[in-house]
């Protein structure tokens, strides 16, 4: 029976199978949760995008709205919020993870540029950070990026909360505030492409203020530079703003908790890359996503897709399908390396079983032909006898056709005996 054979074979196969699945990762889950910011903000609008890029590679990407960059690295670094992704905001780590703390954090990337943008209805508006002083401002809520900045920014100017009215307003609510008359100035740290900045830039009697002293307060904040906001980009029609704006920017970045499978950072990369790739008002395409201004370690997946492109399965097939053909082939290899040889020991391990199961009788036959040889009737008779058994039990062996020419050549062995037997029979013993 070949099974006795084929048998051991699978079952040496199946184990490396099994110990090849021991070093083979998990398959990815097919949800995760990130982060975001405050309705209206630039966070929740590239929040939706990538959510929008993973379902269309069949993994559901949750969004969790948060007051800001100070929230979302709070909930990174504690894994039971179940948040494994986030925006954050280039520059503020220091303020929530101690010099020199494993966080547990990766960045993949600095994904786009925040302009530090204040926006006033004062007349003129103020062209220095000192000129705020005794004015009421909106500098965000607690939790959020853009209070920490607008603190730090102020406080490079002297103004704290003895010389200004520092509101904990931000988003939607500091932008009504500032329609209302009940603040002075709203700050905000968000892409020009945000929903927010799009309202307060359209919003009559309300001018994006461009700082003198923006250069120098980029050299004091860390991952921070420049830009220069174009006379008429934020509206052509209205020509809004109405000059050149120079503004302090921060990169953000997307950050992920470390051990998140390897699989959704690629994807969460690919998703970044179509969603910022092409620029905007103050990013020139290609420039994002990016392996520098992070405030991370870049992981190491990040900088193999920055160095090669996405994995090469995920350029050609759907995400689900790449993974498994990935995974599979891990243990393809150990299988592969176990079946060649298998493959060429199981063909001589095969032969050599039909021909035993042919071969054993010709122990028997020997011991018919030594019996017969002993000249004397009875042991011929015997002989007669134990061949006929023979006969019947050698018409019960099965072996496969290319086989079946052992068992002929012993029955051609069991007839030449049997010949034997009846020539030594008619032989008359020799006279005394």
């Amino acid at each position: 029976m070949q099974w006795r054979i084929y048998a051991p074979a699978a079952l040496v196969v199946l184990a490396g199978f099994a110990a090849a699945y021991a070093f083979v990762e998990p398959a990815p889950p097919r949800s995760l949760t990130m982060a975001t910011g405050q309705d209206g903000g630039a966070y929740a609008l590239f929040g939706e995008r990538y959510a929008a890029a993973l379902r269309e590679r069949g993994v559901t990407l949750e969004l969790r709205a948060t007051a800001g960059s100070v929230e979302n690295l709070e909930l990174l670094r504690e894994p039971a919020s179940g948040v494994v992704a986030a925006l954050v905001q280039g520059g503020i780590t220091d303020a929530i993870v101690a010099p020199g703390e494993d966080a547990g954090l990766v960045s993949l990337g600095a994904v786009f540029l925040e302009p530090f943008a204040l926006f006033t209805t004062l007349d003129p508006p103020p062209r220095r950070l000192t000129e705020l002083a005794g004015r009421r401002i909106a500098v965000g809520v607690a939790g959020s990026g853009t209070r920490l900045l607008t603190l730090r920014l102020l406080a490079l100017a002297g103004i704290d909360a003895e010389q200004a009215h520092l509101l904990p307003l931000g988003g939607e609510a500091a932008a009504e505030a500032l329609e209302r008359g009940e603040v002075d100035v709203v700050a905000v740290v968000a892409a020009p492409t945000a929903p927010l900045v799009r309202r307060l830039a359209r919003q009559p009697g309300v001018t994006l203020v461009g700082l003198v002293e923006a250069a120098a307060l980029a050299r004091h904040h860390p991952e921070a530079t420049t830009v220069v906001i174009p006379r008429g980009l934020m509206d052509v029609a209205e020509m809004r703003p109405p000059g050149d704006v120079t503004l302090v920017a921060v990169t953000a970045n997307l950050v992920v908790r470390e051990e998140l499978h390897p699989a959704l950072k690629e994807l969460l990369l690919q998703a970044a890359r179509d969603t910022h790739a092409a620029g905007d008002m103050v990013s020139p395409p290609r420039r994002f996503p990016s392996p520098f201004e992070t405030s991370f370690p870049l992981a190491a997946e990040a900088a193999r897709f920055y160095e090669r492109g996405p994995p090469f399965l995920q350029r050609y097939l759907p995400f689900w399908l790449a993974v498994f053909v990935d995974r599979t082939a891990i243990l393809i290899i150990p299988a592969i390396t176990l079946l060649v040889p298998l493959l060429r020991l199981l063909p001589p391990a095969v032969r050599w079983r039909f021909e035993r199961r042919v071969y054993r009788w010709y122990g028997r036959l020997g011991e018919i032909e030594t019996l017969a040889g002993q000249g004397d009737a009875t042991s011929r008779a015997t002989a007669r006898a134990r061949l006929a058994q023979l006969e019947v039990d050698i018409a019960a062996i099965r072996v496969p056709l290319g086989y079946q020419h052992l068992v002929y050549h012993l029955r051609q062995h069991v007839d030449l005996v049997r010949r034997r037997v009846e020539d030594r029979a008619a032989t008359p013993p020799p006279s005394t």
